[in-house]
């Protein structure tokens, strides 16, 4: 689900049906410019998430494809990140180079909430600290103190 070899494929496909389509042919199909796209294919540029919707509305893919991708997109970000010594563990900076929303899963209660946001988190998933409390609305407004 590489969005390169998506795309390529598509090119591929459609050189078949047309001997002469092009890239530029592609790139127009597209509303793309055919620099960017050579690019693309050519990974010297990574896709955003806002560009796979854009390609994947008008090449017709499902929401789930398209969400799969950015997806993947995303942790193919993060492991460069982390493979090329830029990395740092913290939520601003992996939503900001991913295009993702951080949000924090597990073992969250209302003490962590204000220290998860500072640290750049967008939201918190506080399922068994609510729903194991004695009082899960006291629980929901603890969380709420914190957040807001």
């Amino acid at each position: 689900m590489d969005p390169r070899e998506l795309l390529q494929q598509e090119l591929d496909r459609r050189r078949r049906r047309n001997r002469r389509y092009s890239l530029r042919a592609f790139a127009r199909d597209l509303a793309t410019d055919h620099s960017a796209l050579s690019q693309l294919l050519r990974g010297r540029r990574p896709f955003s998430p806002r560009m796979v919707h854009r390609f994947g509305v008008r090449l017709g893919w499902s929401e789930t494809l398209m969400g799969q991708v950015c997806l993947l997109q995303a942790a193919d970000v993060v492991l460069r990140m982390v493979r090329s010594g830029r990395y740092r563990p913290d939520c601003r900076h992996i939503a900001a180079r991913t295009g993702v929303p951080i949000v924090a899963v597990g073992g969250v209660g209302p003490e962590h909430a204000r220290a998860l946001r500072a640290a750049g988190a967008h939201g918190v998933a506080c399922i068994r600290a609510v729903m194991a409390a004695p009082d899960p609305a006291a629980a929901v407004d603890a969380f709420c103190q914190e957040l807001i």
